[in-house]
């Protein structure tokens, strides 16, 4: 006889951040001395893995998770988050639930094309990787290569205790978010987002979709040759992973870009929303905005929706496949 219902019909997959990376050493001696803590651990934050059994409510079966595990498991069961707190809870604004669900499902450090970070300026090791992978993500966008580095340097300079969780993800490849628009699928548009939780107040930065309102006057075809030679140039580039060498100038050859704004939410009570730019002397300059805009995709897509089914039959036709 088959049996096909579930042992289990619900399931609790717990995923933390370490307390430990931004706790001064009161919180840490605190911390330790609520679970039976031991330091000849090779990575103290197993303590924590370790504590759970004995410390939540009871259930019937356990084991370790990670971020394939869940990823596989998201195949055939429905994730819904059912509880945030700590620094998951203080950034629900901006960062969703399912944001955090696909978050929990990367490994640390990302790729070169995205990063997930946690991290602190207090930490000078963890926080010199932490820059250096955002510039090389950032390579290819002239604008985020300028403004990014120079707002974390703000950051540390300010707070050196700063508490700071990024997501930021960029192909660098306009030819590839341009298939994915043209399918109706926005996972491939480059995104920043930035939590910094300072002495004076939070700070969040985060990226839009931006279309200048100009529609685009070229044809698929003509987009690829004037902005890499070729369609063989753009897809030679696109296997040694050098089209961020282009992507300025394919960004504006399709009218797009993607500014980032500042809400800094003081103390106080106060809010300043600010769009970031660069000064002539290449200085960090905030622009009073009254709020930050929603992204036009959509609007970018429907007002340019010829070239969009004619650009998803050219890149059918060329081979390339989104995952």
């Amino acid at each position: 006889m088959e049996i096909t219902a579930l042992l289990y019909i619900h399931m609790l997959f717990i995923f933390f951040s370490s307390p430990l990376l931004t706790a001064d050493k009161n919180e840490t001696i605190k911390i330790k001395e609520k679970i039976d803590w031991d330091n000849d651990l090779d990575n103290p934050d197993d303590n924590f893995i370790s504590a759970i059994p004995y410390s939540m409510f009871s259930y019937d079966d356990m084991e370790i998770g990670y971020p394939e595990k869940l990823r596989v498991i998201s195949y055939d069961w429905q994730l819904v988050v059912a509880n945030r707190s700590g620094r998951f809870y203080d950034n629900y604004k901006i960062i969703s639930d399912e944001d955090l669900i696909r978050d929990a499902m990367y490994i640390e450090g990302g790729s070169s094309n995205y990063l997930i970070k946690i991290t602190s300026p207090q930490f000078p090791a963890q926080w010199s990787e932490f820059t250096d992978d955002l510039s090389s993500i950032t390579e290819g966008n002239s604008y985020w290569s300028g403004i990014i580095p120079k707002l974390m340097d703000g950051i540390k300079s300010r707070d050196l205790k700063a508490k700071v969780s990024c997501y930021i993800y960029s192909l660098s490849n306009t030819p590839v978010t341009l298939y994915g628009i043209a399918l109706e699928q926005t996972d491939y548009v480059p995104t920043f987002q930035l939590v910094s939780k300072e002495n004076n107040g939070v700070r969040y930065v985060v990226s839009i979709f931006n279309w200048n309102g100009e529609n685009i006057r070229l044809s698929p075809s003509e987009f690829i040759t004037i902005t890499y030679g070729s369609e063989l140039r753009w897809m030679t580039h696109q296997h040694f992973n050098e089209t961020f060498k282009f992507d300025d100038v394919a960004m504006r050859n399709v009218n797009i870009e993607y500014p980032l704004f500042e809400v800094w939410a003081q103390e106080d009570g106060t809010i300043e929303i600010s769009l970031l730019t660069l000064s002539k002397k290449g200085e960090l300059r905030r622009v009073k905005v009254p709020l930050v805009p929603e992204s036009n995709i959509y609007n970018y897509r429907e007002h340019n929706l010829k070239f969009m089914c004619d650009y998803a039959i050219f890149m059918s036709e060329i081979g390339l496949k989104l995952q």
